[in-house]
């Protein structure tokens, strides 16, 4: 997989509820992004963190794109709320920072033509997005619904599509996200299950695609 580079500087903002920053398999490859909820962690975006960018130093685990650039834009509280505003903020800082991918792996119920504009705008800047898909077992969530969005879904070990993975209209590939091993703060590693962490596997995948290409140019 990493015979033709593996993600060397590609830029990823990872909309969440923020990245440990000291994590000894992330801190080298964290190189920026916006704090706009403050307060403490709760680990989700230290995990999502993790699959994407996790790095090669015979430690922990390794990331699918381990030598990306990762910025932290922290849009989620610890309780994993925020507001549609905030978000979109996120989505602007991403887009004005010429991110190439942005992952997101949270979901809404709703439409938001607002939403729907601003990632429009990033789709057509050329930055890849990737959302997950929700963990409700039915339909897709926004973003993931959205056009210009790739909505990923989760497979067990088995390439099954996990139980509580939506599907159908807005997921437009599948991935790992059960039993999901990764960063968690406190120089720790964790298991969890999710769209949220299949996700982020597609961003690495596209952070290396967007590397080579560079490397062939």
């Amino acid at each position: 997989m990493w015979r033709k580079g593996r993600g060397a500087g590609v830029k990823v903002a990872v909309i969440d509820t923020g990245i440990s920053r000291d994590h000894f398999d992330l801190k080298d490859q964290i190189k920026g992004g916006i704090q706009l909820v403050r307060g403490k962690q709760n680990g989700h975006g230290t995990h999502v963190a993790g699959i994407i960018v996790a790095e090669m130093n015979q430690r922990g685990i390794v990331g699918v794109s381990p030598e990306a650039h990762l910025y932290d834009v922290r849009a989620f509280d610890y309780d994993g709320q925020s507001s549609l505003s905030t978000i979109l903020q996120a989505l602007q800082w991403s887009i004005a920072n010429k991110m190439d991918v942005i992952n997101m792996s949270f979901g809404m119920p709703q439409y938001s033509e607002a939403m729907a504009r601003a990632v429009g705008r990033a789709h057509q800047q050329g930055i890849v997005l990737v959302a997950s898909a929700g963990n409700g077992g039915g339909e897709a969530e926004y973003p993931a619904r959205y056009d210009g969005v790739l909505g990923v879904s989760a497979i067990d070990q088995t390439g099954k599509l996990a139980s509580f993975s939506a599907r159908g209209k807005g997921v437009n590939m599948k991935a790992p996200g059960v039993d999901i091993l990764s960063t968690w703060p406190g120089n720790q590693f964790k298991k969890l299950n999710g769209t949220s962490m299949a996700a982020p596997h597609v961003a690495g995948l596209k952070a290396l695609e967007i590397g080579r290409k560079r490397k062939r140019a």
